[in-house]
């Protein structure tokens, strides 16, 4: 699928959500706080929040930082960020892998579970390292391999169709990283568990942050009633727990600096 109709679709995706995410977000809260201590100190800096959203972590920076850019694929989701979140907060509608910005001018990258959606990580690496400065923070959170594997295990036993979507490895993040002009302060990975009260509470989460997009399905449209039964079957064979399931999130906390002799 040709990237532009990915990202399309994606965008399609997150915008029908943007009215229902900031109530979804349990998952995005979390990951979100886990990397804000990696931000510097000085408060004259200009941010972008790549991957913004609904603007709930611009929001925040916006209260510390000189200057704070969010950028966002979604249309529908810079609306309702333009009307509910701080004035002094630029909003931009753009790629990730194609910002809005000049060389060298920007001093930190926050993004906060939007990396994943990159269709070229080491493409989107090279093109953050351009517009920061030497010196400058690349800050992210991203999804792991292993994420929603309980959800993975349970519609394999009702057919073989994709119906959740793959993530990269650690390995793999790390392996595009040595070889872009970064150096790493810190890349870990972070386990996540939470409960939910059923199935379908947790499929009504993944819709409302719009996450319920899988790249390169097979088959169209919704799954029929007698499958997703025998998949809700088979996922609380798997891990009810306390009359609640689980779904394991593998997040990836990175903090990385474009050095300060960085010829590009």
């Amino acid at each position: 699928m040709p990237d532009k109709v990915k990202n399309s679709k994606i965008a399609r995706s997150f915008g029908k959500s943007s009215n229902s995410y900031d109530s979804s977000a349990r998952l995005q809260r979390y990951s979100g706080q886990q990397i804000l201590s990696f931000l510097p100190e000085e408060e004259q800096l200009t941010v972008v929040d790549l991957g913004s959203g609904t603007g709930f972590f611009s929001h925040i920076m916006v209260q510390k930082f000189d200057a704070v850019f969010a950028v966002d694929l979604s249309e529908d989701m810079l609306e309702f960020a333009r009307q509910h979140r701080d004035e002094r907060i630029r909003w931009f509608h753009a790629d990730m892998h194609h910002l809005p910005f000049d060389d060298h001018s920007v001093d930190v990258v926050y993004s906060n579970l939007a990396v994943q959606w990159s269709s070229n990580f080491a493409a989107l690496l090279e093109e953050v390292h351009r517009v920061l400065k030497p010196g400058g923070r690349f800050i992210f959170t991203t999804l792991l391999d292993g994420t929603l594997n309980e959800l993975k295990q349970a519609w394999s036993v009702v057919d073989c169709d994709k119906h959740v979507n793959d993530f990269k490895s650690l390995e793999h993040i790390e392996s595009d990283i040595n070889n872009s002009c970064f150096s790493v302060n810190s890349l870990v990975q972070h386990p996540l568990r939470l409960d939910y009260h059923s199935v379908k509470h947790l499929a009504c989460e993944l819709k409302g942050l719009g996450a319920n997009h899988v790249a390169d399905k097979s088959r169209k449209g919704l799954s029929g009633r007698h499958a997703w039964l025998n998949m809700v079957n088979a996922y609380e064979a798997i891990c009810v727990d306390n009359s609640s399931i689980v779904a394991t999130y593998q997040l990836c906390l990175a903090h990385l600096t474009k050095p300060l002799t960085s010829k590009a």
